[in-house]
């Protein structure tokens, strides 16, 4: 604001100065209190309300696309309340792009009630699976894809430090990705026989964080394959500990009935609120072993790229050093290597002389400082909280927004580059609106067409998102550039 006012130099620049600090005050109260994003309101239950259970898109850490939940075979509700949750619930830019699709399940969980065995309400249409539906759940559960529910808008894991998915020929095979949970056992950990997890036990963590009002701060999954005989199998007095006999995918042209359940444990504790239930996702303990920052190796690295740095710089002074010391002392050189220019002296000229695509180096500059300002005022807002997980979507569709805005920094700089080369072509700075996102964008497009085409299932793009990114980019960015 100091910088402003003496660049401003009147009332207006002070009268701002004041307005924005008082605008950011409540803000930065609000956050220091909350550690929270704002506009993401407390919901509290009281005992014996309903908990909905949404489902998301299906994703694996070994498979690049991300498949629609319903693309297999679970109980799912009609058509009719899937088209108006999607309708009440409009999906931000940023969830379309990264892969996220957020839709009604028929788990119903109440609040502070243990349910011991609960059967999914779906039809018997739904519970028999073809020989064509149980090879996708083969296929997907050997492709290491994951079921991911939402719970009060908490991410559903499972139980993390890597649980033992099974054993088989002679190799162990652990669960080391929490997040979701694995929709069954591949073949090569069950000694060949692919099964399926077809019981959820929930178990749901919750603060009282006023007298008779709950808060869910916490929601973890343990998936089974239980095959029950019958629905009466599914009764209060169910024991999921016990042993029982597994669901599998059975041989090609097999058919079978799978009755889903599920069982609910709730477990008080009062030692996280709402505030800071974020906090254990956000940890490194939680996030996937394969995925973790190795600190010995960045040190590592970074001490070589230091040490080779050193080196290169001592042989530069050195050289120049010796330049130095023969241009100082003409006397000490012959005729001939006056005349002659040596070392660092022959490219000099170079330093000044224009590049042979002057368009080309000026749209590089200009994109590269609008990528720049992207992400400085991105992690400034990740910083300072403002782009919560909670805020599904938020960083991307925020990425995406001072993406478009820093074109008019593109523009600026694409311009400033080429007046310095004694160039004046408006084509080039309209190209600098082009180059870069149209690279991006066909790439895009193309990946989503090949997959929309290869993978059946896949959750791809609609197409008002694709009108949405065309939108911003020819009615925002190209003329702000």
């Amino acid at each position: 604001l100091q910088f402003l006012y003496f660049i401003g130099g009147g009332v207006m620049m002070k009268l701002l100065g004041a307005v924005m600090l008082a605008a950011m005050l409540p803000v930065l109260v609000c956050g220091s209190q909350f550690h929270y994003i704002p506009g993401m309101e407390l919901k509290d239950y009281g005992e014996g309300d309903i908990v909905e259970v949404n489902v998301n898109a299906l994703h694996s850490h070994e498979a690049l696309v991300s498949l629609d939940f319903y693309s297999l075979k679970f109980c799912a509700p009609s058509k009719e309340v899937i088209k108006s949750f999607e309708d009440e619930r409009e999906e931000k830019l940023g969830q379309v792009i990264w892969g996220e699709r957020i839709e009604p399940s028929l788990y119903r969980l109440k609040m502070k009630q243990d349910q011991k065995c609960v059967k999914v309400p779906c039809t018997s249409e739904q519970q028999t699976l073809s020989s064509t539906d149980l090879r996708r759940f083969e296929k997907s559960i050997n492709n290491r894809y994951r079921g991911n529910f939402v719970i009060d808008n908490l991410p559903v894991v499972s139980k993390a430090g890597g649980s033992m998915l099974g054993t088989g020929n002679s190799e162990e095979c652990y669960d080391t990705a929490p997040r979701g949970w694995p929709l069954g056992v591949p073949g090569n950990c069950a000694n060949g026989e692919t099964l399926i997890h077809n019981h959820l036990e929930f178990k749901v963590s919750i603060n009282e964080h006023i007298p008779g009002r709950w808060i869910i701060v916490a929601v973890n999954v343990v998936p089974k394959s239980i095959d029950h005989h019958d629905e009466s199998s599914c009764t209060p007095d169910f024991k999921v500990d016990d042993p029982h006999q597994p669901v599998t995918t059975g041989k090609p042209g097999d058919t079978k009935k799978v009755i889903w359940t599920y069982s609910v444990t709730w477990i008080v504790n009062n030692e996280i609120g709402w505030g800071d239930r974020w906090d254990a996702y956000l940890s490194l303990a939680f996030s996937n072993s394969n995925a973790r920052v190795h600190w010995v190796s960045i040190i590592n690295s970074v001490l070589v790229i230091l040490c080779l740095s050193a080196v290169v710089a001592m042989i530069l002074l050195r050289t120049l050093h010796m330049d130095f010391n023969r241009y100082n002392n003409p006397d000490s050189l012959d005729a001939s290597e006056q005349q002659e220019e040596m070392g660092w002296k022959l490219v000099h000229g170079d330093v000044f002389r224009n590049p042979p695509w002057p368009g080309m180096f000026s749209i590089c500059i200009g994109t590269g400082v609008q990528l720049l300002g992207m992400l400085g005022i991105t992690v400034s807002f990740a910083l300072l909280g403002f782009l919560s997980p909670a805020n599904r979507g938020g960083l991307i569709t925020a990425a995406i927004l001072l993406f478009v805005l820093m074109s008019i920094v593109n523009g600026i700089v694409t311009g400033t580059i080429l007046a310095m080369f004694n160039e004046r072509r408006w084509k080039v700075v309209f190209g600098s609106g082009l180059a870069y996102p149209g690279v991006l964008f066909v790439m895009w497009l193309l990946m989503e067409l090949y997959i929309l085409s290869s993978r059946q299932g896949a959750n791809t793009a609609p197409v008002l998102a694709v009108l949405s990114i065309m939108g911003l980019w020819f009615g925002v960015s190209l003329p702000l550039v």
